[in-house]
């Protein structure tokens, strides 16, 4: 667990400052959450705090699943500190407005089956692969005092399973 300490006020670098760091075990590329969702992940880490890029930030990439149909994406931080895009999703994959987003797990960054969000809009253009979908964030990260941290998801634990000789 680890409480809010601090924000960035920059609109390029979407973050907050938590009182947790490296002293208590706190290692960049670790997920944060809370209780409602996804909130981000760690940038930076020192002795006694750390710091979170929210979700919403530009740079922010979340490998994705649409709950009710498994359809996989990747949700995107728009930069407008509202809302996140979900990409890569082909335009005849059904997904419809309301669609709980989860993590898929395959990030590399955070565990399979935490909320992201829900879908608020979904545009399929006439030409191209890919429809447009918004995700609205299930965490108003505006309002998080208190998140916590969890240990990054091993890439070996990812890896296909030997086969048996």
């Amino acid at each position: 667990m680890a409480r809010v300490i601090g924000l960035n006020a920059s609109p390029q670098f979407q973050s907050f400052r938590i009182d947790r760091g490296e002293d208590q075990g706190v290692r960049v590329g670790m997920p944060v959450v809370t209780p409602r969702g996804v909130v981000g992940q760690v940038v930076r880490a020192v002795a006694g705090s750390a710091d979170v890029m929210v979700m919403l930030d530009p740079k922010s990439r979340i490998g994705a699943l649409v709950q009710r149909t498994r359809v996989r994406g990747t949700v995107v931080g728009a930069g407008d500190g509202q809302k996140m895009l979900l990409d890569f999703v082909r335009r005849e994959d059904d997904i419809s407005d309301g669609d709980v987003v989860v993590t898929a797990g395959t990030d590399g960054v955070f565990p399979r089956g935490l909320v992201i969000g829900s879908v608020k809009g979904v545009s399929r253009p006439t030409v191209g692969l890919f429809l447009i979908g918004q995700v609205e964030p299930a965490v108003d990260l505006g309002r998080v005092e208190e998140v916590l941290v969890l240990p990054a998801v091993e890439l070996s634990a990812m890896r296909a399973p030997e086969p048996r000789r």
